[in-house]
């Protein structure tokens, strides 16, 4: 880890937030574990000192609504995703929204962390089908996990029309930086969509060649 410090632009520690030079990124078409940049929102939580869980529930207001009747909250474990849902596998492209805004600061200032153009990565995810894969950063890995829409489909939502409805994410683990918690929502639409579509979301959970807790980024799940 130290050594991949060095080779990176550490623009802060506490949270860690770093990107290797640019050069770096066009060396192989994956980029290696080494190589991703590091975008953390707070400090990293081991799981293993923490367990891990994903926790599912409807606004209070949609219970009894005609589109999902009533449901009830449903937790799952980190081996609950692993071993109850079909893995899927994905390549894509994550990239940081702030990737270089560093030339943006040179035409106007603007708030947030300083990136140059490392803030992207080329990836293979591997996980548990949300339905789609969740593109948050730029670079190229092979993500494995579960599709968002297999978990939300076993909690009980159903096929049919969900426009104007919203899944909305949440991370309590620890407070953000400017905030208490992190949050960030996409249509329930898009979480619903059926493979092999554009877009397909993933509760990731592995990236290979390595894990994703290899990253100090998003760990477990991303």
């Amino acid at each position: 880890m130290k050594e991949q410090r060095q080779a990176h632009l550490v623009h802060s520690s506490e949270p860690l937030n770093s990107e290797p030079q640019p050069r770096q990124l066009s060396f192989s078409f994956r980029t290696p574990t080494s190589t991703v940049f590091h975008r953390n929102h707070s400090q990293i939580v081991s799981p293993f000192k923490a367990p891990f869980s994903v926790s599912i529930s409807l606004d209070p207001f949609l219970q009894g609504n005609a589109a999902f009747g009533t449901l009830p909250p449903l937790e799952l474990g980190l081996a609950d995703l692993k071993t109850h849902f079909l893995q899927d596998e994905v390549l894509a492209i994550i990239q940081c929204a702030g990737n270089r805004r560093a030339e943006m600061n040179e035409v106007k200032k603007v708030e947030g962390l300083c990136w140059g153009r490392g803030a992207v990565a080329n990836v293979s995810w591997r996980g548990r089908p949300a339905c789609g894969v969740v593109v948050i950063a730029c670079s190229l890995f092979r993500f494995a996990g579960a599709l968002l829409r297999d978990v939300l489909s076993k909690w009980g939502v159903k096929k049919g029309s969900h426009e104007g409805f919203h899944c909305h994410f949440e991370c309590l683990a620890e407070p953000c930086e400017d905030a208490t918690f992190y949050g960030a929502s996409m249509p329930l639409a898009t979480a619903m969509r059926v493979p092999p579509c554009l877009g397909t979301i993933l509760l990731a959970y592995l990236a290979m060649p390595a894990g994703i807790q290899s990253f100090q980024s998003s760990w477990p799940t991303r």
